[in-house]
């Protein structure tokens, strides 16, 4: 169902919290989902999450997000909602409300709870075995080639003249570079990862998936994405993401502050993160320029969206044209 009524969804939010419901509302949008604040007559709050289906993307999201949130509710982590019910059948689910507001600007004290976070989720890996991995998990420089092709073969069909320019020209030039490192990297550096070097990441994890609450700190939410995944690929992630906006020093901050604990767990981290960053900030110039492929464009839709589509691919064109100078220059710098 790609339209919801209020009554349809007044109707889903009682049969799964058991409740009458006083009142829904939309909580916030998102990329792909929609969530809606649920106020029960006894005055309890609630969070309803509906996945719409999309017919170019059959990952079970919701099986995805309820695995991690059960995995981390019983593991004590606290910052994140809980998981109360869910029906595959729409598919929909209810978790407990968060309280907090969009969290604005990465400050610096963020850094550090960012990698808490993500190294405190690491203690839960012995009960994690039924975990699947991450979304476009990458376990070897071949596999995150090979997903960088993919990315680009994704966006041949475009009609924009300027973006096959881009692609043509700047990224290309960017895609022979990388190619370059590739073929000269040794062995180690391009081996694939073993179970004990993966490690739990939540993959879609920046700001934009997280709240300010009444504390200062931060709560962190959508964990549909959630599983096993390189731990270069993970950190490279919260470098790159958009979402966090981070400048390059306080993102050699946040590396710094979790390179230790990973170096530790795998004495080959700082040699394939060194190979694989600029490979990961190639790949996030071709995330960011998704709204250009018609079965993404969809999935924004089915979510809610409703911005101007053709102001969308302008401004996400020159993104990745920042990003692509930016990795250009790490690899130049790096050699």
């Amino acid at each position: 169902m790609s339209e919801w009524s209020e009554g349809a969804i007044h109707r889903l939010a009682e049969a799964l919290s058991q409740a009458k419901v006083a009142r829904v509302s939309p909580a916030r949008p998102g990329g792909n989902n929609r969530v809606f604040r649920i106020e029960t007559e006894a005055g309890e709050r609630k969070a309803l999450k509906i996945y719409p289906r999309q017919d170019d993307d059959p990952r079970d999201r919701l099986g995805q997000e309820w695995s991690a949130l059960v995995l981390l509710d019983q593991g004590g982590i606290a910052r994140v909602a809980r998981p109360l019910a869910r029906d595959p059948s729409v598919p929909a689910a209810l978790y407990t409300w968060i309280e907090g507001e969009p969290p604005g600007p990465m400050r610096h004290d963020d850094l550090g709870r960012f990698a808490d976070f993500l190294i405190d989720l690491q203690r839960l890996s012995p009960r994690a075995d039924s975990i699947a991995k991450a979304s476009a998990a990458c376990f070897s420089a071949a596999e995150a080639r090979e997903q960088l092709g993919d990315r680009r073969q994704g966006l041949a069909a475009s009609p924009s003249a300027d973006l096959q320019a881009f692609l043509t020209q700047e990224f290309q030039a960017l895609t022979a570079a990388l190619d370059d490192r590739l073929a000269r990297a040794s062995p180690r550096a391009k081996a694939e990862v073993t179970r004990g070097q993966a490690i739990l990441s939540p993959s879609d994890f920046g700001l934009h998936n997280a709240l300010r609450a009444p504390d200062g700190g931060l709560c962190f939410l959508d964990f549909e994405y959630f599983g096993w995944d390189d731990p270069v690929k993970a950190v490279a992630d919260i470098l790159l993401h958009p979402g966090n906006e981070l400048a390059p020093e306080w993102g050699e901050i946040f590396r710094r502050r979790i390179e230790p604990f990973f170096a530790d767990r795998d004495a080959a981290y700082g040699e394939r993160f060194r190979l694989l960053f600029p490979l990961y900030g190639a790949i996030w110039c071709l995330i960011l320029l998704n709204e250009y492929r018609a079965d993404r464009w969809q999935r924004r839709v089915l979510a809610g969206g409703r911005e101007e589509r053709l102001a969308i691919q302008d401004r996400q064109l020159e993104r990745a044209r920042r990003l692509c100078r930016w990795t250009r220059e790490w690899v130049d710098a790096a050699g």
